[in-house]
C-alpha cells in the first residue's frame, strides 16, 4: 500500500501562515510527522500570497527538498 501525506495543504491556516512567514521549519517538521507515520509521497497544494510565480515557490520547494 502506498500512503501519500497530504498535509501541506495552504487551506490548512496552520500551513497558510507557515508559508507567509516562511517558516521552512514548521513545514518541515509536518512532512517529517506525515513521513514517520508512513507516508512515501508528500502532495504539496498551495496558494500562497506573495509567493507567486516560478520563483517564489522554487525557494519554498527548494528549501523544503533540503531539510527533508
Amino acid at each position: 500500500m502506498l500512503i501519500i501525506g497530504e498535509r501541506i495543504n495552504t487551506s490548512r491556516n496552520e500551513i497558510n501562515e507557515a508559508v507567509e512567514r516562511k517558516d521552512a521549519n514548521f513545514i518541515k517538521a509536518d512532512v517529517r510527522a506525515q513521513v514517520e507515520a508512513g507516508a512515501r509521497i508528500i502532495d504539496i497544494h498551495w496558494e500562497p500570497k506573495g509567493c507567486s510565480g516560478p520563483s517564489g515557490q522554487g525557494r519554498i520547494l527548494y528549501g523544503l527538498h533540503q531539510g527533508v
